[in-house]
């Protein structure tokens, strides 16, 4: 069965919606919460980042330094992955970028290679730790997101990822019942 055949007979799977969305929306969608912690949220698809993609992250964080101050005590870093994680030599320009910045950074994911590029990053940058989409709340809590302040940046995430569809991402909220805190 040909692509298109499979996805007009799947068009009410959700797997396929998704497959669908990520062709349409690229591969990478970055974000910028504001809390008591700032958070910059990167959601990817299956597919590593693209280098544009790559470089409005980068920009982002830039953002976020010169918004804080270089404060480092209220940054934080958030990626939600199917998959996808940074290419080596995007890596190697992050920690080119910010080798003197230090802060946590959680890496939610059930893949493999994206856990294992999270571990290969904290060698250069040990505050990264990876946790499986079960342990989201564990995530959060490395962080140091208040509770009271988690329904507001789950639903930031939520509308990062209506521009990406990131399959964990759903997979979270159905897990954890964050996803009643995004329609309020």
């Amino acid at each position: 069965m040909d692509v298109i055949a499979r996805y007009h007979s799947d068009v009410g799977n959700m797997v396929s919606a998704v497959w669908r969305a990520r062709w349409v929306v690229g591969n990478m969608v970055s974000a910028l919460w504001r809390g008591s912690r700032w958070v910059l949220i990167a959601l990817n698809g299956r597919s590593m980042a693209t280098d544009g993609e790559w470089q409005e992250y980068l920009t982002l964080a830039d953002q976020m330094f010169v918004e804080v101050a270089d404060d480092l005590t209220r940054v934080r870093a958030l990626s939600i992955s199917d998959g996808g994680a940074p290419t080596s030599r995007q890596r190697q320009a992050l920690v080119a970028r910010f080798p003197d910045r230090q802060f946590p950074v959680a890496v939610v994911t059930s893949s493999r290679l994206a856990r294992g590029i999270g571990t290969a990053l904290a060698w250069f940058y040990p505050a990264i730790r990876t946790f499986g989409p079960r342990e989201f709340t564990r995530a959060l809590v490395y962080l140091g997101i208040p509770d009271a302040e988690v329904p507001a940046l789950w639903r930031a995430i939520v509308e990062a990822n209506e521009r990406i569809s990131v399959a964990t991402v759903l997979e979270i909220g159905s897990q954890t019942g964050l996803s009643r805190c995004a329609s309020h």
